[in-house]
């Protein structure tokens, strides 16, 4: 009897102590599972942040060439001059906006242009282009290819004229020959400034006359001035 309390003893100490470190064990796996997972999500979350800042990033670059090419696109091109029965120049209007300035190459780069020897002149005022064949020959003026001309802005610049206080127009030098001048000023204008220019320029000698009323002005004037093409031309 004694014997068999005895080993009833042994089994319930063995059993409590397997049943103890089972607990231990179970509290041990619950508080790294309480630790590990908000370490596990965090870095979850930072690789998904990572992700998507990557992502604007990419986005934001793709926006940006899009925009660039896109300007690159409205500031140089091919224009369409088409065929011309004559007789003198054609006269094209121009893709551009008050106050721009183009330069147009008198150079075909029409597909059927190998085919033909015709040459040309081109004069651009204002928002049109006039172009003139200069080859001699029975032509009359005027040509049969499908006649394509490139384009291009004018690198620009601000050139301040100031002001004015005698009735004669203001004649001012310019640094180089083949400068086109705007004569729309972009110096700030006030509501009730009614000043409008005209500009004239010969060779290295710009002429700007007033022409809402005789004589000077008396505001810091400046004028937008167009050189040479900022993209190469044939």
């Amino acid at each position: 009897m004694a014997e068999a309390v005895a080993g009833f003893l042994v089994t319930l100490v063995v059993e409590s102590s397997s049943g103890a470190a089972a607990a231990s064990a179970g509290l041990g796996a619950a508080i790294v599972h309480a630790t590990v997972m908000p370490l596990v999500l965090f870095a979850t979350a930072i690789a998904a942040t990572q992700v998507a800042m990557a992502a604007t990033i990419t986005t934001v670059f793709a926006c940006s060439q899009i925009k660039a090419a896109r300007k690159r696109r409205g500031e140089h091109g091919v224009l369409k001059i088409g065929q011309h029965d004559g007789p003198g120049p054609k006269i094209v209007d121009l893709p551009i906006s008050e106050g721009i300035s183009l330069a147009v190459s008198p150079t075909p780069v029409n597909k059927d242009a190998s085919n033909h020897h015709d040459r040309f002149s081109v004069e651009v005022r204002g928002k049109q282009v006039i172009v003139t064949r200069v080859d001699e020959g029975e032509h009359n003026g005027g040509w049969g290819q499908h006649l394509a001309l490139k384009w291009s802005v004018r690198n620009s610049g601000v050139l301040h004229v100031g002001r004015n206080d005698g009735a004669a127009p203001l004649v001012i030098h310019l640094p180089a020959e083949r400068i086109a001048v705007s004569n729309v000023p972009i110096n700030q204008q006030e509501k009730d400034w009614m000043d409008r220019f005209d500009v004239s320029v010969q060779g290295t000698q710009l002429t700007i006359t007033r022409v809402d009323q005789p004589g000077g002005w008396t505001q810091e004037l400046q004028l937008e001035y167009f050189g040479e093409p900022k993209y190469p031309l044939p």
